[in-house]
């Protein structure tokens, strides 16, 4: 028997206590959540389970010397309530529809050793990998017990990632599992050059399989690219050193300089040499701006700074469009130590006018 859909590895009674504290829209206090038994909610089943998931916060809060349990639905919990609501074929806003293209809430995941080998391991295998299989690996690479990797996997299958073939019943049941579509659309978004699992086709191939959203991502980003030039970089007053080349030139023939940040300036004025980076977002993520993907893209630039000597700025638009940010903001590198950024840090380095560019150049 092979399990595809979530709604196999997620039951009943957990999808209502999920869709209950989903709806609610806000924190929701340990009374309120379970205060009725005539609508089914009396127990708190499945309520340590949402939180070893992931999908769950809780918070303890003293109040006159009693403490009073409140929960908070997480982004990993709010993607498994939209994606059953999309699955029961209830509507969904255009909010909610853009939630379920934004892939980088998964990328905490990729923060978690076990998970990251996982992951890794059912990407560059198309076939099913029993379960046994997978903790052995995990294991010999980690360190890590078969239990602690079992419960991984199924934080995994319940946040839609994987389909499972199971054979035997009971507890002689097997499991294995590989990647859904879902799971391997998360890890390439991770991994901006993921390692093939089949031999390279064509170039003309290669084209013909590019999604549209990859094709909008990128045009979005060499729109905001181009705005930055445009307005902040002016060729009367910066000189143009280097552009990162685009995916068409790289599936003809690799540029190793596509590893560097997206532009390279010399200040005419000052004569000083540095790169940007150019990041556009549509909205903040919990309350943050993210400028990448991950950690290993960060220290890629770190890297680069410290070696070549040149500093690196990162120049994020926010809101609006892509050739027309709302907001724009030019930080250094150097004073950058997460990829999640607070909008309150970020308001220092906002972009108003002409000036401030320089201002934050020769801070």
């Amino acid at each position: 028997m092979i399990k595809k859909d979530i709604t196999e590895f997620v039951d009943i009674p957990h999808q209502k206590l999920l869709k209950k504290i989903y709806n609610f829209e806000k924190t929701i206090p340990h009374d309120e959540l379970f205060k009725s038994q005539k609508n089914g909610f009396g127990s708190t089943y499945g309520l340590s389970d949402l939180k070893n998931w992931g999908m769950l916060k809780e918070n303890v809060k003293n109040q006159y010397d009693i403490k009073k349990n409140e929960y908070t639905i997480t982004p990993l919990g709010k993607y498994v309530a939209l994606l059953l609501k999309r699955i029961n074929k209830e509507d969904l806003s255009d909010e909610e529809l853009e939630f379920l293209n934004d892939y980088t809430i998964f990328n905490e995941l990729f923060e978690i050793p076990t998970l990251k080998f996982i992951l890794k391991t059912l990407y560059h295998n198309s076939e099913f990998i029993s379960s046994k299989e997978i903790s052995n690996g995990v294991y010999k690479n980690l360190g890590i017990s078969n239990f602690a990797t079992n419960t991984e996997i199924k934080k995994l299958a319940v946040i839609g990632f994987l389909e499972s073939y199971v054979t035997g019943s009971f507890i002689f049941a097997t499991h294995s599992y590989r990647l859904n579509e879902l799971g391997k659309k998360v890890y390439e978004h991770y991994n901006s050059n993921p390692e093939p699992i089949t031999p390279p086709v064509k170039n003309e191939e290669i084209k013909k399989e590019i999604s549209d959203t990859d094709q909008l991502a990128h045009e979005k980003g060499k729109n905001f690219e181009s705005y930055v030039m445009d307005n902040f970089f002016p060729k009367e007053n910066f000189d143009l050193l280097h552009v990162t080349p685009d995916a068409e030139t790289n599936e003809k023939r690799y540029v190793e300089s596509s590893r560097k940040p997206d532009l390279q300036f010399r200040d005419k004025k000052t004569g000083k040499i540095f790169y940007v980076e150019c990041k556009y977002r549509s909205r903040l993520f919990n309350e943050k701006y993210v400028w990448a993907k991950n950690t290993e893209q960060a220290e890629r630039y770190r890297n680069i700074e410290y070696l070549e000597e040149i500093p690196v700025y990162i120049a994020m638009g926010l809101m609006g469009t892509s050739d027309n940010p709302k907001k724009v903001f030019l930080m250094p590198l150097c004073n950058m130590e997460n990829v999640a950024i607070f909008l309150s840090v970020l308001k220092d380095y906002e972009i108003k006018e002409a000036k401030d560019v320089s201002k934050i150049l020769n801070s």
